[in-house]
């Protein structure tokens, strides 16, 4: 969520969040489990809900420490859909 997002709401013709409010009420995560049940996968699958709205759906791939290697996500529009792919080749907890 952030700028990628507000740009997506724009283009939508929607105001931008504003992320007033609870983070914590306004994007939530559901279902979600191991790809195809497996932990071996290291990728876990979810759904992600936006002000209560299903909006997306999304796939974390970990590495072998369980840090996020690899983010894919496709977000759902009135017009269409919107595939989003991250890789992470560096990822540091302070």
């Amino acid at each position: 969520m952030g700028v990628l997002h507000n740009l997506a709401l724009l283009i939508g013709g929607a105001d931008p969040e504003t992320g007033n409010g609870d983070i914590r009420t306004w994007v939530e995560v559901d279902a979600i489990a191991w790809k195809n049940g497996d932990p071996a996968s290291r990728t876990l699958t979810f759904d992600i809900i936006v002000a209560g709205i299903p909006s997306a759906e999304a796939e974390l791939t970990l590495d072998g420490r369980g840090l996020p290697l690899r983010r894919e996500q496709v977000v759902h529009f009135e017009g269409g859909e919107m595939r989003v792919i991250e890789s992470y080749d560096r990822f540091v907890v302070e």
